[in-house]
């Protein structure tokens, strides 16, 4: 069978064709044509290359109607035939342009690919490719895989159906699937940054950014770092001796300025590679007594020698828990700090070692073990502390949390970046210091960490004063009465929160230590307190107003995680639906769309939820201007 599949410009003009050749069973043959002068002709010298059904497309968009990527012309025509508006682009996966994004301004988009390694590629290159240069309404990604139908290994949409799917399946898992596309929220805004009330430390590290947005993403993201190996340092809350070790994630697209937390990671180099150093003379130590071993007599030799644990504070992002564990339980903190959240993904869903549960326990330093059969051990760590400093894309959030429900996520600390609203220059010289201050300023937080590691085994606790206490009681005391209302991510989230408000507190209460110009590297202040012998520090009203300003933006932001996580399993997420089907049960054959929206509240369903489905082909029918009629084979499946 051979297809032809033409591509029309926005005008609904004739541009050139791809052919699709399937006579042979073992091959399927591809190839393009321009059209010229009436007739085609093979090449596509000159030619430029368009989305597939463009003029259809953009009707849609225009019209308010969701729209599907495909990653081919079949798929496409497939699900045109059942309702649906579709596209996809010429050559299918790993073809995708840039330029292709601006046709999708104010769309509602949902991408299906083919459930192959190419396919997942191509998944999110168009993903990325959309967030950072289209304005979309919305944007969803449906995974066939978890729809529960069998399919062959390079299996597409077309499959799908073939193996007994519904288009209403596909357009439900579209609607269950997490939003990608990270709006400028209202109300939400950044903490209140004031370089006068911050550490000097933080103060010269946010001094060298004017955004607002960059100055929370160098103070959140350093803070993280500098709490990392602060393992002489706590805080008491709620009877439990918490350590400032923090999780934290910098959400946005490509180009939003996530990578500005990479100077964080520079801060606390030194303290690695001298752990690194150490190490490698503690090898070199052992290779000679190795040495010296093998060569003695065997009546003579005795027992050999061991070799040296590996010594490090910067753990990598594709560890898997086993190997975690077993460098927890050699140094006295972690840190793990990953450009792409990808990786630490991969490592979470991995079949061997629950990572997830490693974090979750190491959070607030719950006794963590773990068995390796093979080795016949057990790998126990009483007191893990570890510090987590992620940056991703929104499309890698579902992937590194798998769901909402798992308590992973209401450990963590977010920072949402949104599109810059102004061009940044990349040749202007002044960037050079944003990205070279952690390493200035690294020798003065290595004699920090020097200072508080010769405490050990005693500990500086850190306390609020009496005024701070009495000033968060009712706060906090509000915020708990309003969970109660929440889902039960937004709950943990609002219960673990005076942990981050305790942790911050503390980091920029012992990070008042450095000077940042003075000769000691440690203020005299901090000096005179070091070697008085006190153990305890009250945090300082600026501090605390810092502190508390980050949690709260905290809070904030997960709010906004928890709409790019899908729920537990696919049938949680179906079953979530069954409002979805009362409502659509209970409209008349033709129903008003104020009315569609009125009945909708009394099954849970916001307005724009309604809307969504009054655009769906596969349930509605648009009639005249505001009238829906439901179509004959409608049904929203639960």
């Amino acid at each position: 069978m051979i297809s032809h599949y033409p591509y029309r410009d926005e005008s609904g003009d004739v541009q050139y064709r791809v052919v699709v050749d399937r006579t042979s069973k073992s091959k399927k043959t591809v190839f393009q044509q321009r059209y010229v002068d009436g007739e085609f002709v093979n090449g596509m010298i000159g030619v430029i290359l368009l989305l597939f059904r463009l003029p259809e497309l953009l009707a849609a968009i225009a019209r308010g109607e969701t729209v599907y990527i495909c990653e081919g012309e079949k798929d496409v025509m497939r699900l045109v035939g059942l309702g649906l508006v579709a596209t996809t682009n010429t050559g299918g996966a790993g073809k995708w342009l840039a330029e292709y994004a601006k046709y999708f301004d104010g769309a509602h988009v949902v991408i299906v690919g083919d459930i192959d390694e190419a396919g997942s590629l191509h998944v999110r290159q168009v993903t990325e490719s959309l967030l950072e240069h289209g304005t979309l309404a919305s944007l969803r990604v449906v995974d066939l895989t978890t729809l529960g139908r069998p399919l062959p290994p390079k299996g597409d949409v077309s499959d799908f159906l073939d193996a007994g799917g519904s288009i209403h399946e596909v357009t439900m898992a579209a609607e269950a699937a997490p939003e990608l596309v990270v709006a400028d929220p209202e109300g939400v805004e950044q903490p209140t940054i004031i370089e006068e009330k911050l550490p000097p430390l933080s103060a010269r590290i946010v001094s060298t950014e004017d955004d607002d947005q960059d100055r929370t993403t160098l103070l959140m993201s350093c803070l993280v770092t500098l709490g990392s190996f602060m393992t002489t340092v706590f805080m008491c809350v709620a009877g439990r001796n918490l350590f400032p070790m923090l999780y934290f994630m910098a959400i946005g697209a490509a180009g939003t300025g996530k990578g500005l937390a990479s100077v964080s990671r520079d801060l606390v180099y030194e303290i690695h590679r001298s752990k690194r150093d150490e190490y490698n003379r503690q090898v070199a130590a052992y290779e000679t007594e190795r040495d010296a071993h093998a060569a003695k007599k065997s009546k003579d030799k005795g027992p050999p020698p061991k070799p040296p644990a590996r010594l490090s504070l910067i753990m990598p992002g594709n560890s898997t828990a086993p190997v975690i564990l077993e460098a927890m339980g050699i140094n006295l903190s972690l840190l793990i700090h990953e450009t792409e959240a990808d990786v630490m993904a991969s490592m979470l869903k991995a079949d061997y070692g629950d990572l997830s549960g490693v974090l979750r326990q190491g959070h607030t330093h719950e006794p963590v073990s773990f068995g390796r059969a093979r080795l016949n051990e057990i790998i126990e760590v009483a007191i893990p502390r570890l510090a987590l400093c992620i940056t991703g894309t929104p499309g890698q959030v579902g992937p590194l949390f798998r769901d909402g429900e798992n308590g992973l996520v209401s450990r963590f600390a977010f920072h949402v970046l949104t599109r810059r609203s102004k061009y940044k220059d990349q040749f202007n010289k002044d960037l050079w210091n944003v990205q070279s201050i952690g390493a200035q300023l690294a020798p003065r937080v290595a004699s920090l960490y020097d200072a508080l590691s010769k405490l050990a085994p005693l500990n500086i606790e850190v306390c609020f004063t009496r005024r701070q206490r009495d000033e968060l009681r009712p706060m906090l005391e509000a915020f708990d009465v309003l969970a109660e209302d929440d889902g039960d991510t937004h709950t943990a989230v609002v219960r673990r929160n005076p942990i981050l408000i305790a942790r911050f507190a503390t980091i920029l209460t012992i990070a008042r230590f450095i000077d940042v110009d003075g000769d000691d590297h440690l203020t005299s202040d901090a000096l005179a307190f070091l070697e008085s012998g006190q153990l305890r520090i009250e945090v300082q009203d600026d501090d605390f107003d810092t502190a508390l300003s980050l949690a709260q933006y905290a809070l904030q932001t997960a709010r906004i995680v928890g709409r790019l996580l899908p729920a537990t399993t696919p049938a949680t997420l179906h079953r979530a639906h069954k409002g979805a089907e009362g409502w659509y049960s209970s409209l008349p054959p033709e129903v008003e769309r104020k009315v569609a929206v009125e009945i909708g509240k009394s099954f849970g369903m916001s307005q724009r939820t309604v809307d969504r489905k009054l655009n769906e082909p596969a349930l509605f029918i648009r009639t005249r201007s505001g009238f829906y009629s439901k179509t004959a084979c409608g049904k929203v499946a639960t």
